[in-house]
C-alpha cells in the first residue's frame, strides 16, 4: 500500500465525523509522512497500521475523549493502540506528538481564548462607557450653555428695551425715575449683547474647534490601519 492509497482510504472512513475534525485528522497523517519522507514511507505505513484501524481509533477518540490509551514516554505522546515493536526511524521518530495531543492543546488554546474573551468584555465596557459618557456630558454642557446663553441674551434685550420705554415715559410724571429706568433698561441691552456675543463665538468658533479636536482624536486613535500598514 502506497501514501496516497492510504490518506483516500483514510479519508473515505472518516466521512461520517465533521468535515472539521476529518480535515484535522488528514492533515496531521500528511504532515507526518511529510516529515518522515518518501524513503521511509513504508516504515510510516507499518507504524500505523491499516487506514480502518486509524479511523476507528479516531473515531473511538472523539466519541469517548478518554485518556486511558494515552501516555507520555521518552519518546514523546504515544496511544498504546497504535503501538508495534517496530521502532520508527529516527530521522522522524522522536518529537513528534500524537493526533490526540495535538487535538486537545488546539482545545485548550480555544477554551483559553474564550476565557480571555469574557474577562475582557467587562473591561472593555466600562472603558468604553466611560469615554462616551465623558463625551456625552460634554456635549450635553455645551448644548445646556448655549441655550442658556442664547435665552439670557434675548431675555436681557427684550427686557432692557422694556425698561428703557417704561423710562421714558416714566420721565413726562417724574424724571428721577424715569432717568433710572432708562439707564437700567440700556444696562440690561448691554449685558443682552454680551451674551450674544458669548453665545455667536460659541457656536461658530468653540464648538467647531471642539468637533474638529475630537474627530482628530478619534481618527488617530480607533481608525483601522491602512492598506499599506504592516501587521505585526
Amino acid at each position: 500500500m502506497t501514501r496516497k492509497e492510504f490518506m483516500e482510504q483514510l479519508a473515505v472512513l472518516l466521512a461520517g465525523i465533521s468535515e472539521s475534525e476529518r480535515q484535522e485528522a488528514l492533515d496531521y497523517y500528511n504532515n507526518y509522512f511529510d516529515d518522515a519522507g518518501p524513503e521511509n514511507e513504508a516504515a510510516v505505513i507499518q507504524e500505523l497500521g491499516s487506514p480502518g484501524k486509524v479511523a476507528a481509533i479516531i473515531k473511538e477518540d472523539l466519541e469517548q475523549g478518554s485518556d486511558e490509551f494515552a501516555q507520555y514516554t521518552e519518546r514523546g505522546y504515544e496511544d498504546s493502540r497504535m503501538h508495534r515493536e517496530e521502532q520508527m526511524p529516527q530521522t522522524f521518530e522522536n518529537g513528534r506528538t500524537g493526533y490526540r495531543a495535538r487535538r486537545k492543546n488546539s482545545q485548550s488554546n480555544r477554551i483559553l481564548l474564550v476565557i480571555l474573551v469574557i474577562c475582557a468584555v467587562p473591561i472593555l465596557l466600562g472603558i468604553g462607557g466611560g469615554v462616551l459618557g465623558g463625551i456625552l456630558g460634554l456635549a450635553g454642557g455645551i448644548v445646556g450653555l448655549v441655550i442658556g446663553l442664547l435665552t439670557g441674551a434675548l431675555v436681557c434685550v427684550i427686557g432692557g428695551f422694556a425698561l428703557a420705554v417704561a423710562g421714558i415715559l416714566k420721565c413726562f410724571t417724574g424724571p428721577a425715575v424715569g432717568l433710572a429706568l432708562m439707564g437700567g433698561g440700556f444696562l440690561m441691552i448691554a449685558i443682552g449683547w454680551l451674551l450674544g456675543l458669548a453665545f455667536i463665538w460659541l457656536v461658530c468658533g468653540f464648538a467647531p474647534w471642539l468637533i474638529r479636536k475630537l474627530a482628530g482624536f478619534c481618527q488617530k486613535h480607533f481608525r483601522s490601519p491602512g492598506k499599506g500598514a504592516q501587521k505585526v
